[in-house]
């Protein structure tokens, strides 16, 4: 048990230092374990006027994608009784603009980056063509070969699912 020093409520703390540093695998150590959220806090740069980025341990970074991404048209936000509904569209300025623009400006804060990178996968131009093929007995396994696994292991599972019925 860590030794205590001060006198009356409130005023007692640890003699040792603590320590938070985290190490959550791959080389990549958080001095802290507070992180933010990818999609709630931007590239983080925004937040500068409100709070020390140097005091967090990580800053997830909004979603990027290769190239710029506009987002979906207004409106994007809808108020409800229980809450709201947002479909901004994944908007970003690309992995490129970020590198060049925003990262240096993260890396002046004492605390990790990390990059939410996504890709882009049309279901209707692919997945969705060879799964109407299927009922017109017109089959297209090239269009299943390029989609990402996730949507090839959905069409796997319909087609088991439809056989069974």
């Amino acid at each position: 048990m860590a030794e205590r020093s001060g006198k009356g409520m409130g005023t007692e703390r640890p003699s040792q230092d603590v320590r938070l540093a985290v190490d959550v695998g791959g080389g990549l150590v958080l001095k802290n374990p507070i992180m933010t959220a990818s999609g709630t806090f931007g590239y983080g740069l925004e937040f500068e006027p409100f709070i020390d980025l140097s005091r967090l341990g990580g800053i997830v970074v909004k979603g990027l994608s290769l190239h710029p991404r506009a987002g979906n048209p207004p409106p994007r936000i809808c108020e409800t009784p229980s809450g709201m509904l947002n479909a901004i569209g994944l908007q970003n300025i690309g992995v490129e603009a970020f590198v060049r623009e925003t990262l240096p400006a993260l890396g002046r804060h004492d605390t990790a980056v990390v990059a939410n990178i996504f890709g882009h996968y049309d279901y209707r131009e692919g997945v969705s063509v060879w799964f109407r093929g299927i009922f017109r007995f017109d089959l297209h396994p090239d269009l299943m070969a390029e989609a990402p696994l996730t949507f090839q292991l959905h069409g796997l599972v319909a087609i088991a699912l439809f056989a069974l019925r």
